[in-house]
């Protein structure tokens, strides 16, 4: 009887980690899957963009803004100046730009991959891949990505303005509790 329940124990242990083990397998094989199919959607999406028209589109972004700054700060200065100045930043700018492109963008879709696998089925990755590869829906991701930098201009700009007052503010703040030395008179 004692070799029975020790017998019993052995295999129900036995079971249980294999049970353990299984769940454990297929989950992984599951997330290996989704991850396998979470890269196509990012491939599929990003099929979409035009590295080139981004760059540009960036840049051109980037020589409003510094137009914008130079006739804030400088306002009396002849607007070929501000577009020579301009022109010059953009050309020195895209290939930083590019390059920029090419180190961050790798990583970046390889972080964008790992979390669709975390956070679809496979099936909603399958269905994502067959709406990423629709010739519509590619256009629309074009034209969002190429208009990117011209829809967060004017919240960089607004940034920029606030964060005048915001230093001041927070300098403030972290003086008043402590975690800054309060300033010399």
């Amino acid at each position: 009887m004692k070799n029975c329940w020790k017998y019993f124990c052995q295999v129900t242990v036995a079971g249980a980690i294999a049970v353990v083990a299984v769940g454990a397998f297929a989950q992984d094989a599951d997330l290996s899957q989704r991850r396998d199919l979470a890269v196509k959607v990012v491939q599929a999406n990003m099929q979409a963009v035009d590295s080139g028209k981004l760059v540009a589109s960036t840049a051109e972004a980037m020589k409003a803004g510094l137009v914008n700054n130079l006739k804030r700060t400088n306002p009396n200065l002849p607007a070929e100046y501000y577009a020579k100045v301009a022109d010059v930043a953009a050309r020195e700018a895209a290939p930083l730009l590019e390059s920029a492109m090419a180190e961050l963008f790798p990583p970046m879709m390889a972080i964008l991959a790992d979390n669709y696998a975390q956070k679809f089925t496979l099936q909603e990755l399958a269905d994502l891949v067959k709406i990423y590869e629709m010739p519509v829906v590619r256009r629309a991701t074009s034209i969002a990505i190429e208009s990117m930098p011209k829809l967060m201009e004017p919240m960089m700009q607004s940034f920029a303005q606030r964060a005048q007052t915001m230093v001041p503010r927070i300098t403030q703040a972290l003086t008043r509790e402590g975690l800054l030395p309060p300033p010399k008179p």
